[in-house]
């Protein structure tokens, strides 16, 4: 699943994060692959979003998983009305790294192993050859940051991506803040909402599904 998020998306950051912000901020200004991991409900979306916005870059989001792989990523041949003859069609992913814009791929964890070394080349060579012979060279205000909650398997491939930020799960208070925050009108519910979070946050997960993360 892809779509894409308005850098004009404002909320405040919470003063935990600040640190990080600015460390994800540094990375991807120096065209570094930067992988945001943390638990469930951390905010790592968040943070990426609070980047894209500080950077004037609007975020486009791709959702891994085991249904892509790395002959589909970046496109696929389609027939046309003439037989025997197929025609390329470009990705939104493969789209989005001509285009200024930071890209999100959350879960980079629940990837195939190929997609995600497909994934780790293709952000340190920032060019790739498509099976159609065309080249993508990377636009220079094009980004890539990815995301890793700990669902999916073990990747060596990942393990030797330099550059990570670790988030620590969000308190109750601060959750508390987020929701009095963006929905004053409720905030006397938080306490409610939060209990409920933590209860959806334990449930393990089933496949193909994901859990109620916060903002």
């Amino acid at each position: 699943m892809c779509h894409c998020l308005s850098p004009s998306f404002s909320a405040d950051l919470l003063p935990t994060r600040e640190s990080s912000s600015h460390q994800l901020i540094v990375a991807i200004r120096s065209k570094h692959f930067v992988i945001i991991e943390g638990p469930i409900g951390c905010g790592k979306t968040f943070l990426a979003s609070h980047a894209s916005q500080e950077l004037g870059l609007p975020l486009r989001v791709m959702q891994m998983g085991d249904q892509i792989d790395s002959k589909s990523l970046f496109g696929t041949y389609h027939c046309t009305e003439v037989a025997g003859q197929f025609l390329w069609k470009p990705t939104s992913f493969s789209q989005w790294l001509t285009e200024p814009c930071l890209i999100l791929l959350e879960d980079i964890d629940l990837a195939n192993p190929d997609v995600i070394s497909a994934i780790v080349q293709l952000a340190s060579e920032r060019s790739v050859t498509l099976p159609s012979a065309e080249v993508i060279t990377f636009n220079k205000e094009a980004h890539i940051c990815a995301t890793i909650s700990g669902k999916g398997k073990k990747s060596s491939v990942l393990d030797g991506v330099p550059v990570r930020l670790k988030l620590e799960q969000l308190t109750d208070e601060e959750l508390r803040r987020l929701v009095a925050k963006a929905s004053p009108r409720i905030a006397h519910l938080a306490k409610t909402l939060i209990s409920i979070f933590r209860t959806v946050e334990s449930t393990p997960p089933t496949a193909n599904s994901r859990q109620l993360t916060s903002s």
